[in-house]
């Protein structure tokens, strides 16, 4: 990836969401996305990812996959849990999201009656 890509976790925002870690990615010092993500207590505890958007100038450019490495990676050196990520059409249609995920090694499934794309921690034997 381009030295002129960086990833800053965003305190100022987290001030404003202190549930969530939040992060940004800059492009030659400017904005490109963001994600934000927090641990969910249900019965059984997961990763959420609320928001994970990249903006439309500079996607298809694999800083997407950059950041969402970054943060699985923060995410799972806190914690080894289970990694969900709901997708809506927002930003980019909602199926070609999916794909995206898909192709990232998330899993489609149907939880609750809505599409999650999940991801399991790989097993600690590798």
């Amino acid at each position: 990836m381009s030295i002129n890509i960086e990833i800053k976790r965003d305190f100022e925002e987290e001030k404003h969401n202190p549930r969530y870690t939040c992060y940004k990615i800059y492009l030659k010092d400017q904005v490109i996305g963001f994600a934000n993500y927090r641990i969910f207590n249900n019965q059984a505890p997961y990763w959420y990812i609320d928001e994970f958007v990249i903006s439309k100038h500079d996607r298809k450019q694999g800083y997407g996959s950059y950041l969402l490495k970054y943060i699985i990676d923060k995410m799972w050196s806190e914690q080894r849990l289970p990694i969900h990520i709901y997708p809506t059409s927002q930003q980019i249609p909602k199926e070609r999201f999916i794909e995206w995920l898909v192709h990232r090694d998330f899993v489609e499934q149907l939880w609750e009656g809505k599409i999650f794309c999940i991801l399991n921690p790989p097993d600690s034997d590798d």
